[in-house]
């Protein structure tokens, strides 16, 4: 995901941070077994997914919101993917590392579309 509260004590990350996970799962599963999830709501930030009344008790989603803003305070973002929009910086980043593009393909998105077939048919 992109939450630097679940990769950092302190909650500061950058690009180079998360790429570093991403190699890290590669390493760890295979290139087939990773994708990308970032929890971006397109267009918004944290802070106005967590202020919309969406995420209240009244919903059933969140028990307490609080909680959630102490683990990703919606000002914790990884500098240069702070989001949607910078996507590009993923995608540069692989292809720094040396990754192919049928690898980068799979990992931002074609891992998840063949598991979803396998799942769903």
């Amino acid at each position: 995901n992109n939450i630097p509260g679940f990769m950092s004590a302190t909650g500061r990350c950058t690009i180079n941070d998360y790429l570093d996970q991403i190699d890290y799962a590669v390493n760890l599963m295979g290139i087939d077994h990773v994708g990308i999830g970032t929890d971006f709501v397109i267009g918004t930030t944290a802070a106005m997914v967590f202020d919309s009344g969406d995420w209240g008790e009244d919903r059933g989603r969140l028990k307490d919101v609080h909680m959630y803003r102490e683990i990703w305070p919606p000002q914790q973002t990884h500098e240069g993917f702070e989001d949607e929009t910078k996507f590009p910086n993923v995608t540069r980043g692989l292809v720094s590392r040396g990754y192919k593009d049928d690898e980068i393909a799979k990992i931002l998105g074609e891992n998840w579309m063949r598991l979803l077939e396998e799942v769903r048919g």
